[in-house]
């Protein structure tokens, strides 16, 4: 072999490997560019974990320690749910377009509103329900999970009560005032539902010294002065003594009926519905 043809094998295997660097090169780029990479290198572990975390995951939820009452909000069921990694799961990663309720559990009317929080409607019936509703990414919306929040809705209803059909005596007592309560779906309402320590008379109507009893009979202090009060009594549920009302008992007190003092068995009448407490 010449020293010529030797001189130029030599620039052509120098010029395939020199070739075939540059393709490296080239490809090596596209693959960093396709990944997204702005340096134009190649991905760096947190961008495979970037990647690694686009996921969501609903926690079911227990509020069940905490009765609701008709018209309330829960707590969030966001709270212990994740994000894309953070938990407690933020409003920002969720996407509203989806958030909704999937199964109402037979609580016709419950929705979601963009913080977690559910709405209980008005006037459902008491007890336990489970409610499953759906999460899902706002940067991806099709990557969603469901999970099941569990609840307890209970309500108390004080209604008014006209105890003047029959004037009640001085020292003597009325009848139950919770027999045409309500509390937690029960009427009449019966003692073991609500709670003692927050039954109380709010404003007596001038009857100054009338009580209430654990049972709902008033009693009718024995130097009251005759005449017709307006007295208002406010009772709570045992169960949730922050779920309470109020009604007003009209009390006729007359000094010449005292029926040694037994309650008076009249019928009672309901009014109408009281304010909430």
């Amino acid at each position: 072999m010449s020293r010529l043809n030797f001189i130029t094998d030599i620039d052509r295997s120098f010029t395939v490997i020199l070739f075939v660097c540059l393709v490296g090169i080239l490809l090596t780029q596209s693959y960093a560019i396709e990944l997204g990479d702005k340096d134009n290198t190649l991905p760096t572990d947190t961008d495979l974990e970037y990647q690694e975390v686009l996921s969501i995951n609903a926690i079911a939820d227990d509020f069940r320690t905490t009765p609701f009452e008709p018209g309330g909000d829960t707590a969030s069921v966001l709270t212990n749910d994740n994000a894309n990694g953070s938990s407690l799961a933020k409003d920002v990663l969720i996407d509203n377009a989806t958030l909704a309720i999937t199964v109402n559990g037979g609580l016709i009317g419950i929705t979601i509103n963009k913080d977690g929080t559910l709405n209980i409607p008005a006037g459902p019936t008491p007890g336990s329900y489970e409610i499953t509703y759906q999460i899902c990414l706002i940067s991806i919306s099709s990557i969603c999970d469901t999970a099941v929040a569990s609840i307890i809705v209970e309500a108390i209803d004080a209604i008014e009560d006209d105890f003047s059909k029959r004037p009640a005596a001085l020292g003597g007592m009325t009848v139950t005032v919770f027999a045409n309560d309500n509390a937690s779906g029960t009427s009449p309402a019966t003692d073991a539902l609500i709670d003692n320590a927050t039954l109380r008379i709010t404003s007596d109507g001038g009857l100054k010294g009338v009580s209430i009893n654990s049972n709902g009979t008033l009693n009718i202090p024995t130097r009251a002065t005759p005449g017709s009060y307006d007295v208002t009594y406010h009772i709570c549920l045992t169960s949730s003594s922050t779920l309470c009302d109020t009604a007003v008992a009209t009390v006729l007190v007359d000094k010449e009926n005292n029926d040694d003092k037994k309650p008076n068995p009249i019928a009672l009448t309901t009014v109408t519905n009281s304010s909430k407490y």
